[in-house]
């Protein structure tokens, strides 16, 4: 039986858009597409993912205290890592690894999440 930290390391694919209220003000929705109904909100396109990824470990709990199935992400194929080799300035290296340790994640997730959320902010301004 599948964990709530299973399902949490599961590559789900995460997607961000811009809003606005009632006021004209923006705020951002976050989401994964395979997670239906399940959704994070912030200011900022980051506090939206953080929302989101908080809400995803609650949902999670409760899905599977209930019994009820968790959609997986999208097949291994569509979603595919690729490896690639990249150098970058110790400065940026250093920057990363204070993200990580704040976050609490892996390097390789620190990357991912940094380079999904700059893909992400730079669709929003499009």
């Amino acid at each position: 039986m599948r964990t709530v930290n299973d399902y949490m390391k599961m590559n789900y694919k995460l997607s961000v858009v811009p809003k606005q209220d009632f006021d004209a003000s923006e705020y951002f929705v976050a989401y994964f597409e395979e997670l239906k109904g399940l959704e994070g909100v912030g200011d900022t396109i980051e506090e939206s993912i953080a929302d989101l990824n908080i809400a995803k470990e609650i949902w999670f709990e409760k899905m599977l205290e209930n019994e009820f199935d968790i959609p997986f992400p999208k097949s291994y194929e569509e979603q595919k890592p690729v490896k690639i080799t990249y150098r970058i300035p110790t400065s940026i290296n250093e920057d990363i690894e204070k993200y990580m340790k704040e976050e609490g994640v892996s390097k390789n997730q620190a990357i991912n999440l940094l380079v999904a959320q700059s893909l992400e902010s730079h669709k929003a301004i499009k």
